[in-house]
């Protein structure tokens, strides 16, 4: 199925367009149709992250040919004072240092949430310019990369275990940058790169080799000399003299990392950006529900805020929070900065008039065989039997598309091809792994996801023992002379 010309040309002329019909669970057919119809990049908003992940899990599926990028908001309450955890600094760095430095005109989908979209960002000329590239057999200056790692977000430890950790074991290093799922290992013969390798930072046992390494910013936050000087003037000017037991002031102009300094972005920089400005070119696409959305979320800030005033004045406490409009924006603000954007709107509901792309959300088989008292895998046969249109079934994990397949494939052909394209006039039912919640039904094919079959499931998470042999490498990791904190008897040695 194409998309009407008339969306087509508007969207690439700078115009809006309304998509109705359009559930949430169906966005990522639409986004991949838009990318592809248009060749622009997209940037859609999501009310939730589990609708973002859901959603780029989707993309990937749709279209695996187009990039699919995602930003998640930070994972702390508004004026908190802790930082966002690591893997969630390490998503967002990733995506704002691939738009950054982006110098492609190759299409791509940048999936976000209000929570994300609503705050504002570091300079993108400060990510354009942080990247650092290693590449094997070639020679490494010790010095510049030891500026770079302290620069940029880096913490020396004894021994690597989390995004943005680096160690100096003699002649090797071993750091985990922003971006990569394990830590790395470079091992030097003098200045030479003599290996890069993968490796575990639990058992440190080193693995699987690669070629190159591109190290990027660790934290939003770079204390520099000149981001820590404007920090230190800029907060004087703004809150007045500082006391002594003012532990934020005193880390920064130490270029010491603090929990939760993170929540004093604008200090630290000249300006800062909008998402708007790290995507120039591309189609600004969101959630029918966003104005209400950015609203609750702007009151939710409004909160914050203002508890944290009263608790300053109250109690004298050394908390002094930045003005709202500094790190966040509201609805106006936020349609000002993609004023210059094309912007498309999604709808579950319909509209005369508007533009519809037939979506549905898929039949909830799981309710018939309740009503009906058959057998799951007769009520899913018999609609897959009597579809006009070609099926797809999404499980929720490799097992369960195991015992899926198990049940239904005496009685019907299943496939597990991943090329989407392929699916026009097919007879066989695809099977694939797709932890989404809801399934959806197009022109061109009916995703039936594992939720849509057997209903939700109450999964009860059970701690997990830790095995023998991850507690032996965390124990040989201990350094003879160290202190340690018994749960018993305390500090010893």
């Amino acid at each position: 199925m194409t998309l009407p010309t008339a969306l087509i040309n508007g969207l690439k002329q700078g115009a809006g367009g309304l998509v109705v019909e359009a559930p949430l669970a169906a966005h990522a057919y639409v986004l991949a149709k838009i990318a592809k119809a248009t060749k622009h990049p997209i940037v859609h908003v999501l009310p939730q992250d589990k609708d973002m992940a859901a959603t780029a899990d989707l993309c990937e599926f749709l279209a695996p040919n187009i990039e699919v990028l995602t930003l998640p908001a930070w994972d702390t309450l508004p004026y908190d004072r802790v930082s966002p955890s690591a893997a969630i600094t390490a998503a967002r760095l990733n995506t704002l240092s691939a738009l950054a430095s982006r110098d492609s005109n190759k299409p791509y989908i940048l999936l976000t949430t209000v929570n994300a979209v609503t705050q504002k960002l570091p300079p993108r000329e400060q990510f354009a310019k942080a990247r650092f590239a290693i590449k094997k057999s070639d020679t490494l200056n010790r010095e510049a990369l030891f500026m770079f790692l302290s620069s940029n977000g880096y913490q020396r430890v004894g021994k690597v275990m989390e995004a943005g950790e680096y160690a100096v074991r003699g002649s090797l290093i071993d750091l985990f940058p922003s971006g990569y799922p394990e830590a790395m290992r470079i091992d030097l013969f003098g200045d030479d790169v003599e290996s890069l390798r993968r490796f575990d930072p639990l058992t440190q046992i080193s693995d699987a080799p690669v070629d190159k390494l591109e190290l990027r910013a660790v934290s939003e936050v770079l204390l520099q000399p000149e981001t820590i000087s404007r920090f230190r003037s800029q907060y004087l000017e703004m809150f007045g003299a500082v006391t002594k037991d003012d532990p934020l002031y005193e880390s920064v102009s130490e270029a010491r990392i603090y929990q939760g300094m993170e929540h004093w972005l604008p200090l630290y920089y000249e300006h800062l950006d909008t998402l708007a400005a790290y995507c120039p070119d591309a189609i600004f696409s969101m959630d029918h529900r966003l104005e209400a959305l950015v609203i609750e979320r702007d009151e939710a800030v409004q909160d914050y805020y203002g508890a944290r005033k009263l608790h300053q004045k109250k109690d004298s406490a050394n908390y002094n929070p930045v003005a709202p409009e500094l790190l966040f924006m509201g609805h106006d603000k936020l349609m000002h900065g993609w004023r210059t954007h094309s912007r498309v709107t999604l709808t579950p509901f319909a509209a005369e008039g508007a533009i519809s792309l037939g979506l549905r959300l898929s039949p909830q088989l799981f309710n018939k065989r309740h009503e009906e008292g058959q057998h799951a895998r007769e009520v899913i046969l018999d609609y897959i039997n009597h579809a006009e249109l070609p099926v797809i079934l999404a499980a929720n994990s490799a097992g369960s598309a195991d015992r899926i397949s198990k049940m239904l494939s005496p009685m019907i052909r299943l496939s597990d091809d991943p090329d989407i394209s392929r699916i026009s006039g097919s007879t066989d039912v695809r099977l694939t792994v797709l932890p989404i919640e809801h399934g959806f039904t197009t022109p061109q094919f009916i995703l039936l996801t594992e939720q849509d079959m057997f209903g939700e499931r109450i999964i009860r998470t059970q701690k997990r023992k830790r095995k023998s042999e991850a507690f032996l490498a965390e124990a040989a990791s201990f350094i003879e002379g160290e202190l340690i904190v018994h749960r018993e008897h305390g500090i010893g040695r």
